[in-house]
């Protein structure tokens, strides 16, 4: 055990004196936890040996804190993600991170923040939520009862005036980033899901299911549509909107895979590429703007596609405008209309699917495809955890080969995606 603390230590140290030194190298600032978050600040990111050094520091912190924490304790933080999820809901639904970017770092008093809210929720119970929040970083109490912003919290800010979302709460996150979008979609409905996983893996009718209808997201809301479906009918607009502009969000904080894996400068001009059930167009935002010799067909169900070019008309007319980009109606069970393409990109799609479902998609893009076009798949292998030998990207022991805390997101998706 002394050794094991003892090796984490020393990863810490190592890992923060080598983060440190390549900051000081490429002239890259580091983040301040009680300053807001700007995308400059996150660039240190980009430097592949930066990014390794952080993911060492934070699974070895969390796994050394872990180590040292009473058992029971240990079991008992497994609560903490479920209320706090609630409690940032809360937070978004009263637009509280919009309020504290307007009133600044002096930050703001809870009965303000209620006043300012448009919501009746009560400012003494709001101070408790924000109280538990803070003492996870997420928001700061700079005074008693008075909060403004950090680091974390600022990422759920959508950067509009009050006044704006007041004004047409439904047009909340329409031309944003997309971050807040995400979360807000994370604390409502992908919360909700896993509040009845277990119901769903025990339940025979759903237990042993790959169907899209018996995932836990149709149980948390009673109802057989597929989530897709669902949110195509007329009263969920909202969250369809929220959703494409959230996964172009996610998009945003992930940086772009699809051009960082492949050299895009093969492709003659004008050659086309598929992104299949691309929402929004968050990956083909990014080729259009570094590839720009490439034509893209972004194809998603036809209230998708439409609302996608809406959020493109706004920011990215001019690929639309040449027809270098098109958004086309497409249901990838269907056969796929484009034949013969440069390439089909498939992101963040096969892990929604079951095995049966995944090859009928694929089914469909290989009758399309000729011998040269190239299939891009992305999305995360889920690693396995006992220590292995075999593989050179696992982290160094005692971690976890996944990185532990600094990987975690990837399973908990997994879990409610799939079970």
């Amino acid at each position: 055990m002394a050794s094991e603390i003892l090796q984490l230590s020393n990863i810490i140290s190592s890992s923060v004196h080598d983060l440190l030194e390549l900051s000081k190298t490429n002239n890259r600032s580091l983040p301040v936890l009680n300053e807001s978050f700007a995308p400059n600040k996150d660039v240190f990111r980009e430097n592949p040996e930066a990014s390794l050094a952080t993911a060492k520091i934070i699974a070895a912190s969390v796994q050394l804190a872990t180590t040292l924490m009473p058992p029971g304790e240990a079991i008992l933080a497994f609560i903490a993600p479920s209320s706090k999820a609630a409690a940032l809901r809360v937070c978004l639904e009263c637009n509280v991170p919009e309020i504290l970017r307007e009133a600044g770092p002096q930050g703001l008093h809870v009965m303000d923040i209620t006043q300012k809210s448009g919501s009746k929720v009560d400012s003494d119970k709001l101070t408790r939520v924000m109280r538990s929040l803070a003492n996870s970083h997420v928001f700061c109490e700079v005074k008693p009862d008075v909060f403004a912003h950090t680091m974390h919290s600022s990422v759920l800010d959508t950067g509009k005036h009050i006044e704006e979302i007041l004004e047409n709460p439904e047009a909340k996150h329409d031309g944003t980033r997309g971050f807040a979008a995400f979360y807000e979609y994370a604390f409502d409905d992908f919360a909700k899901a896993s509040t009845v996983l277990v119901e769903n893996m025990i339940d025979p009718k759903t237990a042993f299911s790959d169907s899209p209808v018996h995932a836990p997201i149709q149980r948390a809301f009673k109802h057989n549509l597929t989530l897709y479906e669902w949110y195509e009918l007329p009263e969920n607009a909202y969250r369809r909107c929220r959703f494409g502009i959230g996964m172009m969000g996610v998009a945003a904080m992930r940086g772009n895979e699809i051009l960082s894996e492949f050299d895009w400068t093969v492709f003659p001009k004008g050659l086309v590429v598929v992104d299949v059930s691309g929402g929004f167009g968050a990956s083909a935002k990014f080729l259009a703007t570094h590839a720009p010799h490439v034509n893209i067909i972004i194809q998603d169900k036809p209230e998708v596609a439409a609302a996608g070019m809406q959020a493109w008309q706004g920011h990215s007319s001019d690929p639309l405008e040449s027809k270098r980009v098109i958004f086309q109606s497409h249901d990838f069970f269907d056969p796929q209309p484009v034949k013969q393409p440069a390439g089909f990109i498939l992101k963040n799609i096969i892990h929604n699917w079951g095995d049966s479902y995944s090859l009928k998609i694929l089914t469909h893009l290989r009758a399309a495809a000729s011998p040269d076009t190239k299939l891009f798949i992305a999305g995360v292998i889920l690693q396995y955890l006992c220590p292995s030998s075999n593989d050179s990207e696992s982290a160094p022991e005692p971690l976890l080969p996944s990185y532990g805390a600094h990987g975690e997101h990837q399973y908990m998706l997994d879990i409610i995606s799939n079970a």
